[in-house]
């Protein structure tokens, strides 16, 4: 007798069918993650046409014909409708903060509750620390409501489970404190699996309480990663060859 994940497989099946998407011919190209959707509750016809997104929006990336005007969205570059964001539960969105009082404006995480595409609004729980203080009303863990338009950068939940262990833990990434440790002229590669961004080295050129300063060897210009900031230590390790 088929399990209750088969039955409800079999469901997506015949959903995607009828909307005239084969499972078998673009699962073995790109894997979308249906045990987590049936994990989580999601009924067959609202799985396929996520699957039906995802497969579209890594078609349309693999022939640099994906959207530009808005971070994740799966609709082909140029359309004419507003923007379809694939954002889920899980998934992590760095968004823009505005500065205030002169101090200037920073990017931060934020992990994905959920979102309102009607209203063009996404949920989530900040994923950073900080360095503006916003009045007391904004900190690690703060539940926010973000607009699409705040949004620079989106990564899938499973883009963050990727990366290499980090050099003598069992980690699968360096956290705060690793980086915290970090001292001028120690090496770090940062690897997030796309292609131009594998095994980049940088240099670390100073190191405070919040963050430090790298030179990456493929920039002309510096770039600050703060301690906390998971988009980034996902990513790196220490160079096991320095």
């Amino acid at each position: 007798m088929a399990d209750a994940y088969e039955v409800w497989l079999d469901q997506v099946r015949d959903a995607l069918r009828s909307i005239n998407m084969q499972m078998e011919d673009w699962q073995g190209i790109w894997s979308f993650d249906f045990p987590r959707e049936h994990k989580a509750g999601t009924t067959p016809g609202d799985a396929a046409m996520k699957a039906n997104r995802f497969w579209w929006w890594e078609q349309n990336k693999s022939l640099k014909q994906d959207c530009t005007k808005t971070p994740g969205c799966w609709l082909p570059r140029g359309h004419r409708d507003d923007c379809q964001p694939c954002y889920e539960r899980g998934d992590h969105i760095k968004v823009e903060f505005e500065g205030e009082d002169g101090m200037p404006g920073e990017w931060m995480w934020i992990i994905v509750g959920s979102r309102d595409d009607k209203k063009r609004i996404v949920f989530g729980t900040l994923d950073n620390e900080p360095l503006n203080e916003y009045g007391d009303k904004v900190r690690l863990g703060s539940e926010l409501a973000i607009s699409y338009d705040k949004v620079r950068e989106h990564r899938n939940a499973t883009d963050f489970t990727k990366s290499r262990p980090y050099s003598g833990t069992n980690e699968t990434h360096m956290n705060s404190e690793h980086m915290k440790s970090l001292k001028t002229g120690d090496i770090l590669v940062y690897d997030d699996g796309r292609a131009g961004h594998r095994d980049v080295k940088a240099v670390v050129l100073s190191n405070d309480n919040n963050s430090l300063i790298v030179q990456f060897e493929d920039r002309a210009d510096t770039t600050t990663i703060k301690h906390d900031d998971v988009g980034w230590t996902k990513h790196l390790r220490r160079n096991s060859r320095e």
